[in-house]
This record gives C-alpha cells, sequence and structure tokens, in this order.
C-alpha cells in the first residue's frame, strides 16, 4: 500500500478490521494535525467528548472539595483532604482525574506544577471543576475522552476498540469533531485540519482525506 495515499474514513476503519492479527482487542486511535490561527506556541485546543459507543474506561477518580455531600460516596473514589493535596508526590499519585469546585481551586496553588506536569490538573474545559460534583461522577461514568493539542497542534484520541462495528466507530469519531469544534477557543479565527490519520493499537496507520473535517 502507498504511505501518501488517501483513505476514506470509513475506508480506512474496514481495512483496519480487516488486518487484525492480534488475540487481544485493539483500541483504534485518530491523530490530527492542525493548523490553528492565530499562530502561537502556547495556543492549546482541549477539551472533553463523551463517546456514543463502547464500554468506557473505568477512572480511578479523586475528590476534592468541602462539600458535605462528598463524604457519602463510598469506596468508588478517592477522597482528598487539604493535606493530601499539599503533600502530594510522584508515589502518591494514584487517579486519573481529580474533580473539584471553583471555590476549592485556590488549594491547589503547591500542587500545581507536579498536577501539570501529569495533565490532572482540574480543568472547567475538561469538566473537572464544577459545582455539581455528583452529576459531574456521573458523567464520568459514560464513555469519557479528554483531548489536548500538543506543542505540535496534533489531538491524538483513541474514539473506541476494534470490536466495535463501523458506523459506531464513525459516530465515535463524529461526536470527537463535534466537541474538538465546541472547545475551540474564542479568540482562535480559525482552525483547519492539516492532515489526519487512522490506525489500531498494533496495526499502520491510514492518511485520511481530511476535506470534509473542516473545524
Amino acid at each position: 500500500m502507498d504511505k501518501n495515499q488517501f483513505y476514506d474514513f470509513a475506508e480506512a476503519l474496514s481495512l483496519i478490521k480487516t488486518n487484525k492479527k492480534t488475540k487481544f482487542v485493539e483500541s483504534i486511535d485518530v491523530s490530527i494535525n492542525l493548523d490553528m490561527l492565530p499562530k502561537s506556541k502556547n495556543f492549546i485546543l482541549k477539551g472533553y467528548s463523551i463517546l456514543p459507543h463502547g464500554e468506557p474506561k473505568v477512572l480511578k477518580i479523586a475528590v476534592f472539595t468541602s462539600e458535605k455531600q462528598v463524604s457519602d460516596l463510598g469506596g468508588n473514589y478517592i477522597i482528598l483532604s487539604e493535606f493530601d493535596i499539599n503533600s502530594f508526590n510522584k508515589k502518591k499519585i494514584s487517579f486519573d482525574l481529580i474533580v473539584t469546585t471553583p471555590s476549592s481551586m485556590i488549594k491547589f496553588g503547591k500542587a500545581s506544577k507536579l498536577l501539570g506536569s501529569k495533565n490532572l490538573m482540574p480543568d472547567l474545559k475538561y469538566g473537572t471543576i464544577t459545582n455539581d460534583i455528583i452529576s459531574t461522577l456521573d458523567l464520568f461514568k459514560k464513555n469519557y475522552v479528554r483531548f489536548k493539542s500538543d506543542k505540535n497542534s496534533v489531538i491524538n484520541s483513541r474514539i473506541g476498540d476494534l470490536n466495535l462495528n463501523e458506523n459506531n466507530l464513525v459516530e465515535n469519531f463524529n461526536m470527537l469533531i463535534s466537541d474538538i469544534k465546541k472547545h475551540k477557543p474564542k479568540d482562535c479565527k480559525g482552525v483547519i485540519v492539516k492532515s489526519m490519520y487512522l490506525t489500531s493499537t498494533m496495526g499502520r496507520s491510514f492518511k485520511i482525506d481530511a476535506k470534509s473535517f473542516l473545524i
């Protein structure tokens, strides 16, 4: 196959499924190379999406808030205290997300550098800063995925597992694209998809014709 050949999204999915060789269920991942205007090294596009199909990843969620309701959550969540936050180190971090309230964010000052380096700082754009802790935790039980452009303006994201049918994977991808559009920064005048690749965990990547996915 020609590495420079463009493929229709559905065609690439079909080829990935046909060439499946592993005994485990691979994930389907998309890599989206964006051209964002204005150009800036510090310009980041990030947010989250709730994909409509597939089994959600089980997340370890830490909760920090002064609200009494959190004390009744039980063992499904890691309940953080102010002491925990002030004594964070690499060995103590054993969770995927931290959920907190806007009024509690001031407590994260000392830990912000460490948590930021691990992409764990609570963030409005990730839905992890909220005044409705309970509803937010219910949201994260669904097929929640975060996305964030890197220094080269590339977003890498999982859109599902190989055992999903092609229509479901297409719908998951369309939801991701829709949410990327919604999370475009207000001061961003334009975002263009320069290139896009689709791949499975152990498979080759396919270059997607991105003209129909303008953001």
